[in-house]
């Protein structure tokens, strides 16, 4: 016959109901049955009172016990997160074995780099009487080596030994292409790296025919030179410079204009024209005045256009075109600078798509010079 399991109870102090003995908590209220000297003391981590172990909320300020712990945990995370970031950024700082440095206190390990040559921003002027190419020139070698330049084909006896340096030298009088070369040396004289650079050499100034007035502070200067295309798209550019014995203030100037060669044919041979005006260093205006030609075609009437003034320019001469009634769009324009100082620069601009002639251009100057 099977026995009964006799269940004991007792009463919750609380509400006098039976509950199991076993039962930590009351079946009926809730009421916690634990002895109070075998509960758990704990303290609310935010109003610091005291509250029950198996409390989940703080019955004094109704903080989360929970929540607290965990932003306390995240907390304390993060600090130790910052520590080790701080701790390695010092130890790869201070490492002795990321600094390079030899065991003997008197050596010093330095890195050599290879021997290299280079050449750049190289420059052609016209000094003097004949052209004068520059250049840069940065270098490394060994111990001992130097450095020497040549200009077309000439060695300059200059040697260098510091990088970098600008070396000059003649290249005669001819414009055109010139070239530049840059060689390093060792010890014993033999080369074992060269460079070249080339530029172009323009500008070369033309003859003029030099006459003085009776007053010292006026100077007369006759001067000519030829514009024409220098590619096949039919444009042309180029820089004249002139020179005066003093320092020029301002000029009058007259001139005329002709055409000499035509590359296509004999249309526009001879078209020419007159022109005056004024520069200083402040302004610049210029009248020109075609003459009497078939300047819209040889098969077209003879016209003598009327003269404008082209303000901001020296000079300005039209060229044939068949739309030369409507707008002349064939032209040597050009501006000159250099006032206060006794060279001046005439630039000049040329354009002709067809016809394409050659430009002889005539001028006489009568400055203030001081």
């Amino acid at each position: 016959m099977a026995t009964k399991k006799r269940v004991t109870r007792k009463k919750c102090p609380s509400c006098n109901k039976l509950t199991g003995t076993d039962h930590k908590f009351c079946q009926h209220c809730g009421h916690n049955l634990v002895p109070q000297k075998k509960r758990g003391v704990h303290k609310c981590p935010s109003c610091k009172g005291i509250i029950e172990g198996h409390s989940r909320y703080c019955k004094h300020c109704g903080a989360s016990v929970d929540t607290y712990a965990h932003h306390t945990f995240v907390r304390l995370l993060m600090f130790f997160i910052v520590f080790l970031v701080v701790a390695f950024a010092l130890l790869i700082f201070f490492s002795p074995t990321l600094v390079n440095y030899n065991s003997s206190n008197q050596d010093v390990v330095v890195e050599s780099t290879d021997p290299f040559l280079r050449m750049s921003n190289a420059v052609c002027t016209w000094k003097d009487d004949s052209f004068n190419l520059c250049t840069n020139v940065n270098w490394d070698g060994n111990s001992g080596d130097y450095s020497k330049c040549s200009f077309s084909g000439n060695m300059d006896e200059k040697t260098w030994t510091s990088s970098p340096f600008t070396c000059c030298g003649d290249v005669g009088k001819d414009e055109g292409v010139k070239l530049a070369r840059s060689f390093v040396f060792d010890e014993e004289g033999n080369i074992y790296n060269d460079e070249g650079v080339s530029v172009s050499c323009l500008g070369k100034p033309s003859k003029t025919t030099i006459s003085t007035l009776s007053s010292a502070k006026d100077y007369a200067l006759s001067y000519w030179f030829t514009a024409k295309t220098r590619s096949t798209s039919g444009r042309g550019e180029g820089v004249e410079y002139i020179e005066f014995p003093d320092d020029v203030k301002s000029c009058e100037y007259t001139g005329r204009w002709i055409t000499t060669r035509d590359t296509n044919s004999d249309y526009c041979l001879n078209a020419q024209g007159e022109f005056n005006g004024y520069a200083d260093l402040f302004a610049q205006t210029v009248y020109s005045d075609p003459g009497l030609f078939k300047w819209e075609g040889l098969a077209e009437n003879l016209i003598d256009p009327e003269g404008k003034i082209y303000d901001d320019y020296t000079i300005y001469t039209p060229i044939c075109s068949d739309e030369f009634g409507i707008s002349p769009k064939s032209y040597v324009k050009g501006t000159i600078s250099g006032f206060e100082t006794n060279v001046l620069s005439l630039e000049w601009e040329y354009f002709s798509n067809y016809p394409r002639p050659a430009v002889d251009i005539f001028l006489d100057f009568n400055c203030k010079v001081y």
